[in-house]
């Protein structure tokens, strides 16, 4: 991630970056953070349920955990992307959302369906979790910004207050 590799950089000045403390930062930051996605499961759900009321969506996470609960909830309503999946799959995937008016959402990884889509299906995206790169960020918003989208897009990130959510939201501001 980011945040070692800038640890990692450190090295030098602190002396502690690939140490066994930073291990364990490390670990407690990705058990933090997984955590706090989880917690947003039904809320999130609220949220989307509302939208597809209306429009598609796409929806942008991290953790396997919380993409596979969402695809599970949806079920028939939505397709996923996320590591570990073959190019057909993918290709799949993204033509039944672009396709499909009953494909209502698509839920991927930040990282792997961030990158080289064309979704212009859906004029919403949804952020349910960070990525530590500002530019990382910035390619999965542009999946939606693409030749062929008619509609504005609207973008936001269901951050939760006092969280380490905020703490990675006010990082990438600066």
């Amino acid at each position: 991630s980011d945040l070692q590799s800038y640890l990692k950089s450190k090295t030098n000045t602190y002396n502690w970056a690939g140490s066994e403390y930073s291990n364990k930062l490390m670990g407690s930051l990705t058990t933090v953070r997984k955590d706090t996605a989880l917690t947003k499961f039904q809320p999130a759900v609220d949220l989307l349920e509302d939208i597809i009321l209306c429009e598609k969506v796409v929806v942008f996470a991290h953790h396997r955990a919380l993409l596979l609960n969402l695809t599970e909830h949806f079920g028939e309503r939505a397709v996923c992307i996320m590591g570990g999946m073959d190019r057909d799959a993918r290709s799949d995937a993204v033509h039944r959302f672009q396709r499909e008016e009953d494909v209502r959402v698509f839920i991927g990884s930040i990282r792997t369906a961030g990158l080289g889509l064309t979704l212009t299906a859906a004029s919403r995206v949804v952020f349910l979790e960070l990525d530590w790169s500002p530019g990382v960020m910035a390619q999965a918003e542009d999946r939606c910004h693409r030749v062929g989208q008619v509609d504005s897009v609207r973008v936001q990130y269901y951050v939760f207050k006092d969280t380490i959510d905020e703490w990675i939201a006010k990082s990438l501001l600066y």
